[in-house]
């Protein structure tokens, strides 16, 4: 351990008896190596002895209000140990130059010490939370009053201390420029090229490890972040999931075009809406996630939108339209998104890629309202009466005797029925048909399944065929739906109100599936 009376330690100016320095480049740059890590080891004892020291003496004395011991000694943690690794690479350059000559060698010390540089990578992972801390800590009085009598200390000759946790990881890439300068000072056939070479290879692997782990934290830090304003409606924090990008574009409504911010990450797609509430901090409720592995991203020109730089974002449980303040916005978005599919697609392995694929269709892009003031299938006018809906599977607008069935589309809910149209219905229900007829093949699963028929749901199919018979409906055989037999007169409803009635038999837990089905993002 490190004691404080090495902390005033005076460093002996080295002479190494190498002559002119400007005659020699290598000589100049082993000088330069020796210099900056007696003034780097300096500034590392002034934090630890003097701050760590000062801080640690206040809390015991009670001069710290509300600042933990804990608190503190996470800042500097991790600090001595770099203290006494460097402390050893000190005292062996000191050596070195002590007996240097045209022969002498320095990378058998660097290939010697740099593994031990392993401490710095836990020092740097945590240093961003190092400066969260000390940022907290400076809100509390008693821990900024010893703080500026610290700043006022000669040994510290003004730097505030932040500007010495910092050093430890600028560091590291500062050995890496000094050992690549050394090597192009050294010819080939001296026998300390061979080992600054090996010595330059440990020190970038090292400092990739380091790079790593601190993208790794900062990464950690910004889906934290996220989650802060997001809420705990999706878990974002995930040790795999990694941060790319976000920005504010317009989402296109069944109504009016809104704002919404999206996050993109390394394995989905996160968007939402701000919150009109006045609060503190900026809070977002988040509307929707999908995964890069069924997403199908799609630039649209002007003549596919009406509204310039567009962009189609298709998933099985949603389709809609964005478009973006400017092209070059849209292309950043467009380039973005189309990386990380294809690094996400390639992180999967076959079978994963498979079944990603096979996990249901594509969600149908949704007919806006102001688009549609007929029903599209019963051309029946629209109203404050008689309200829009969409079908979930052709996404058509319709009217709501068009779209009073249900039924069970698994790429967009797994256990609840939702609306479709009364075409769509009939062609769930001969998909179904067909699909109990024949044997099972591979490729059907990417087609949607209705819920399996029970006795009761039998039941109410007979009591509905019953019922339209009676109210003139006829069978077709040809187009395999029901067809109205008479002539139908601007006062003749196209389904009877019984129908209504025996198809809505279980009542409130109907109407509570179906307002779960339709809620709006």
């Amino acid at each position: 351990m490190i004691t404080e009376d090495e902390f005033y330690t005076t460093f002996p100016e080295k002479d190494c008896k190498i002559g002119n320095p400007d005659a020699d480049q290598r000589i100049n740059i082993v000088n330069e190596l020796y210099e900056s890590e007696k003034r780097y080891l300096s500034n590392l004892r002034i934090c630890y002895h003097l701050h760590y020291s000062t801080l640690i003496h206040a809390h015991e004395h009670g001069m710290i209000g509300n600042v933990n011991k804990s608190v503190i000694d996470e800042i500097f943690e991790d600090l001595e140990q770099i203290l006494i690794v460097n402390t050893q690479l000190l005292n062996d350059l000191e050596e070195c130059l002590e007996g240097w000559n045209e022969e002498s060698t320095i990378g058998n010390i660097l290939i010697e010490i740099i593994p031990c540089f392993g401490v710095y990578k836990k020092y740097t992972s945590s240093y961003g939370k190092k400066r969260e801390l000390v940022r907290d800590c400076m809100k509390d009085s008693w821990f900024s009053g010893v703080m500026d009598r610290l700043l006022a200390h000669p040994l510290s000759e003004a730097h505030i201390l932040s500007s010495f946790l910092i050093q430890p990881v600028q560091r590291i890439p500062r050995y890496t420029l000094l050992i690549e300068d050394l090597i192009k000072s050294t010819s080939e056939s001296h026998p300390d090229h061979s080992l600054l070479e090996e010595a330059l290879n440990i020190s970038k692997e090292v400092a990739d490890r380091i790079d790593k782990s601190i993208k790794h934290e900062e990464n950690q830090a910004k889906c934290l972040a996220i989650q802060r304003i997001i809420g705990n409606e999706f878990q974002v924090v995930d040790a795999h999931r990694r941060y790319i990008f976000e920005g504010d574009v317009y989402k296109k409504c069944r109504k009016v075009n809104k704002l919404r911010r999206f996050w993109l990450f390394s394995d989905i797609l996160l968007y939402g809406r701000l919150q009109q509430r006045p609060t503190f901090e900026t809070k977002y409720n988040l509307s929707r996630c999908f995964n890069l592995s069924t997403l199908v991203v799609t630039d649209l020109d002007d003549e596919q939108s009406d509204v310039p730089n567009s962009i189609k974002f298709s998933g099985p449980s949603k389709s809609f339209i964005v478009f973006s303040n400017s092209a070059e916005e849209k292309e950043e978005w467009l380039i973005m998104i189309g990386t990380a599919i294809d690094q996400h697609h390639n992180s999967l392995g076959s079978l994963q890629r498979k079944s990603s694929r096979s996990h249901g269709s594509i969600a149908p892009l949704w007919i806006p309202d102001k688009e549609a003031s007929n029903c599209m299938q019963c051309n029946r006018k629209f109203s404050m009466i008689q309200r829009k809906h969409h079908c979930r599977r052709c996404g058509k607008c319709i009217c709501g005797r068009c779209s009073s069935n249900r039924v069970l589309l698994p790429f967009i809910h797994q256990s609840t029925k939702v609306r479709v149209c009364i075409r769509c219905f009939e062609e769930q229900i001969k998909r179904k048909a067909v699909h109990d007829l024949q044997p099972l093949k591979l490729d059907e699963f990417d087609e949607p399944e209705i819920e399996e028929s029970s006795d009761t749901d039998e039941e109410e199919r007979k009591r509905r065929d019953t019922i339209l018979l009676e109210e003139g409906f006829e069978w077709n055989e040809e187009k395999k739906r029901w067809s109205f037999a008479g002539e139908r007169d601007d006062t003749q409803k196209r389904v009877s109100p019984r129908i209504n009635l025996a198809s809505n038999r279980t009542g409130r837990r109907r109407k509570l599936e179906r307002r779960c089905a339709t809620r709006e993002d």
